[in-house]
C-alpha cells in the first residue's frame, strides 16, 4: 500500500492543525495534502513516473514533508542528499542513483554544487523550490494540485538511505512501502500515538527514525508535529514549554548536550512523557538520572534499529536499568541469535549475532545484488551486531563484529 493512503485518510478535508511553525504560519492537514498534491503536480509536468529516482536536498523545515508524500503520490522512490557528505561520497551517490531529478532550494543547490564534481550534476535536472519565511512552499509553475496517488504494492520503494560509508563506500539501503508503514504503525501502536498527541522533530526528517519514527506517526493519527529546524538545546527546551508536546526523539550528543545548557534546564518540559534516544546506549547510568531529573520526562526510550533494520528493539531506561539492554524486540521483527563459528542457531542465554526477519528489515542494497545475498542467510538479516540474550528474551549489545575481529 502507498503510504500516501494512510496519509490522505486523514488529511483529506481535514482542517485541525498538522505542522505547528515556530518561525512561520501553522499548516493544517487540508493544507499539507495540498502542499503535497502541487509536488505531485509538478513531477508529474516534469514527466516523472513510479520508480523515479528523486534526490533531495532540503533543509529540516515542515516543507520538507509536503515534498516527501508528494513524491510517494507519484510513485516515485524519495532519497535524501546529506549536507555533511563530501564531494566523492556524493558524487558516488549520484552516479550510482542516476536520480531523475533533484528537489533543493536556491540556497541549498549552491551547496549541492559546491559538495560535487563539476560535471557530476550536468544531466540531472535542478528544480529549485522556494520555501518561503512562513514555511509556505512556493511552486509557481504550478497551476493546481494533483491528488491521485499512484498504486504502490508492498514490495515497490519508497526511500533509499544511503549509508555514511564510514566503513566502505555507502550503499543505498531500500526502504519498501511495507517497510515505511510498518514502521509507522509500529510506532503508533507501542507508543499508544493519537489525535491529541504533539510531536517535536528535533531529529532531521530526512532519518529514518525522524520521519518513520515519529512524524509520519503522529500525522498518520490526527496528531500535530512541531519542526525543530536547526538543534539547540535551549530552543528544544522553549519548544517543549511552548508547544507542550508528549514526544520528541533525539540523539544521544543531543541528550548530553540538553544536560549540560543551564539555559535549557529553566524552561518548564513538564508536558513531555516519552522521550526516545537513536541509535546509541545511554550506557552511564548517571546520564540518564541526570537527563530524568532536570527535564522530569518519565519515559525514555532507547530506540535500536539500523539503517536496514529501521527498528529492531526498544527499552525504557530507568533506574535499575540493566547495562547495555537494549530491550525486547518490537513486534514487526523476529529475531534469533547464531554461533559466531557455527553459525548454529543460539538458545536464550547466550552470546552471538543477532540475526533479524520482518516488516520492516530491508531487501537489499540499490544496485548491489551480490552485496544483498550476502546480507542475507536464509531469508534472515545479518546484523553485524553481537548480541546476548537473556532467560527473559531482553537483548544487551556487546560489540560490532568488525571490532571483535580487529581485537
Amino acid at each position: 500500500m502507498n503510504v500516501c493512503e494512510r496519509f490522505d485518510r486523514v488529511a483529506e478535508n481535514n482542517d485541525d492543525i498538522a505542522i505547528e511553525n515556530p518561525t512561520g504560519e501553522d499548516k493544517s492537514y487540508r493544507r499539507l495534502r495540498r502542499e503535497s498534491g502541487y509536488v505531485a503536480a509538478l513531477l508529474r509536468d516534469e514527466g516523472v513516473e513510479a520508480t523515479d529516482r528523486i534526490a533531495l536536498h532540503l533543509p529540516n523545515d515542515p516543507a520538507y514533508l509536503s515534498v516527501v508524500l508528494g513524491i510517494w503520490r507519484v510513485g516515485a522512490i524519495a532519497v535524501p542528499i546529506d549536507g555533511r557528505w563530501d564531494a566523492d561520497v556524493t558524487d558516488h551517490v549520484v552516479a550510482d542513483l542516476e536520480p531523475e531529478m533533484a528537489i533543493t532550494t536556491d540556497e541549498y543547490a549552491e551547496k549541492l554544487r559546491v559538495q560535487t564534481s563539476d560535471d557530476t550534476l550536468t544531466d540531472v535536472p535542478l528544480e529549485q523550490i522556494c520555501i518561503g519565511a512562513d514555511g509556505d512552499l512556493g511552486l509557481s509553475t504550478v497551476e493546481r494540485p494533483s491528488f491521485e496517488i499512484e498504486k504502490q504494492l508492498d514490495e515497490d520503494i519508497a526511500k533509499v538511505v544511503y549509508t555514511s560509508g564510514t566503513t566502505g563506500v555507502p550503499k543505498g539501503v531500500i526502504h519498501t512501502h511495507r517497510n515505511v508503514t510498518a514502521s509507522t504503525q509500529m510506532s503508533i501502536d507501542v507508543f499508544d500515538i493519537t489525535a491529541s498527541d504533539g510531536y517535536l522533530a528535533a531529529v532531521s526528517l530526512a532519518r529514518s527514525p525522524g520521519i518513520y519514527g515519529s512524524a509520519l506517526p503522529v500525522l498518520c493519527t490526527g496528531g500535530s508535529v512541531v519542526v525543530q529546524s536547526d538543534w539547540d538545546a535551549e530552543q528544544w527546551a522553549r519548544l517543549v514549554e511552548e508547544y507542550e508536546p508528549r514526544l520528541s526523539l533525539l540523539k544521544p550528543e543531543q541528550v548530553r548536550e540538553a544536560i549540560d545548557d543551564e539555559r535549557a534546564a529553566e524552561y518548564d518540559t513538564s508536558s513531555m512523557e516519552t522521550c526516545l534516544v537513536t541509535t546509541g546506549l545511554l550506557r552511564a547510568q548517571s546520564t540518564f538520572n541526570d537527563f530524568r531529573d532536570i527535564y522530569g520526562i518519565e519515559n525514555v526510550i532507547n530506540y535500536y534499529g539500523q539503517t536496514e533494520s529501521l527498528a529492531v528493539s526498544m527499552a525504557r531506561l530507568s533506574e535499575d536499568s540493566r547495562p547495555n539492554c537494549i530491550g525486547e524486540p518490537v513486534s514487526v521483527v523476529e529475531t534469533k541469535l547464531v554461533d559466531l563459528d557455527s553459525r548454529r542457531e543460539l538458545p536464550p542465554g547466550n552470546e552471538g549475532e543477532l540475526l533479524l526477519r520482518g516488516d520492516v528489515v530491508t531487501p537489499g542494497y540499490w544496485n548491489r545484488n551480490n552485496e544483498a545475498s550476502e546480507l542475507f542467510t536464509d531469508g534472515w538479516l545479518r546484523t553485524e551486531d553481537v548480541i546476548y540474550q537473556d532467560e527473559d528474551g531482553c537483548l544487551y549489545f556487546r560489540n560490532r563484529l568488525d571490532n571483535r575481529r580487529d581485537d
